[in-house]
């Protein structure tokens, strides 16, 4: 699996020029460089890429700025972009979705978003200047209810569990009705296909 590494390089060229810099930092602008000078005079260079270890990260990133800076690394530190970005004490920024796309996915109007958020349904719900942002991660958490609750509602009284997939997300509800008492009605299930993304219940026949 490919993460994101922050690399931290020093090379053995004591009291670079700022030209030197200048074009050392054109090079390395792919890799979302920063370079400067050493406390102790070294050329100094951070860049990020994307590795399938840390030792590959190790190596790419030794290899690359020795060829273009025209220099001998003679220090490395290497991590993870998130571990880096914890040490400096960035927050991680949640992925966001407008009113508008809350509503695209779980198929409702605006209107029907902006009253789940006024009846405290996804606590993340944050104004942002004149509009409003909800986190993806709350919105696909209430889905499965969300679900669930539409479809017990176009078929009340009859019992049913929602399948959920490995994602997390609904897959299937299993409606089974019962009879007066509360007992399952032999070959009465039916399957109800869940389209995970939109939150739309699809109703289809019940197989044998």
């Amino acid at each position: 699996m490919t993460t994101m590494y922050s690399v931290h390089v020093e090379l053995d060229r004591r009291d670079p020029t700022p030209e030197y810099l200048e074009q050392l930092l054109e090079l390395t602008q792919h890799l979302h460089a920063a370079v400067g000078t050493s406390p102790r005079g070294w050329v100094d260079a951070q860049i990020s890429l994307p590795a399938e270890s840390l030792q590959q990260a190790t190596l790419m990133a030794v290899a690359t700025l020795q060829q273009l800076a025209g220099a001998t690394a003679i220090a490395v530190e290497v991590m993870t972009e998130k571990e880096f970005d914890a040490r400096q004490g960035f927050a991680t920024v949640p992925d966001l979705l407008s009113v508008s796309e809350v509503a695209e996915i779980l198929g409702v109007t605006r209107q029907r978003v902006h009253q789940l958020i006024d009846e405290r349904v996804f606590p993340s719900a944050t104004k942002v200047g004149t509009g409003t942002v909800i986190a993806r991660s709350d919105v696909f958490g209430k889905i499965r209810s969300a679900v669930y609750s539409h479809v017990r509602s176009a078929v009340t009284g009859i019992p049913g569990e929602l399948l959920v997939g490995d994602d997390g997300l609904p897959k299937k509800l299993v409606e089974r009705p019962a009879d007066s008492e509360g007992e399952p009605i032999k070959g009465t299930w039916r399957f109800v296909n869940v389209d995970a993304k939109r939150g739309v219940a699809i109703y289809g026949p019940a197989p044998d």
